[in-house]
């Protein structure tokens, strides 16, 4: 197993809603790349590539201590679901597997 890339990507929004859009053996990595961007990591085990997507929330240190603005972001953080998607492509560049799981 290769790792490619690890990187901070930036949040990207709800993975839920393109998760619902991926077609098994349909959808390629140029067109994941164009609508979620670079992955968080990118795994190459053998002929096939895995690229990981995170969507989470987290309310910044400064934030969470400001009086009634904190205690609104720490619930805003509580009810938000953290997930992250995992997509598989094949030798060609076709999705072949994903799975949206929260964490």
């Amino acid at each position: 197993m290769q790792l490619l890339a690890c990187a901070t990507a930036p949040q990207v929004g709800n993975l839920q809603k393109q998760h619902q859009l991926i077609q098994l053996g349909k959808t390629t990595k140029t067109q994941i790349n164009a609508s979620l961007g670079k992955p968080l990591e990118a795994i190459v085990e053998g002929d096939r590539e895995i690229w990981i997507y995170a969507d989470s929330f987290e309310v910044p240190f400064i934030v969470s201590v400001i009086p009634v603005v904190g205690d609104i972001a720490d619930g805003v953080e509580l009810i938000h679901k953290n997930r992250e998607l995992i997509i598989q492509f094949d030798k060609y560049g076709f999705v072949c597997k994903s799975k949206l799981r929260d964490f």
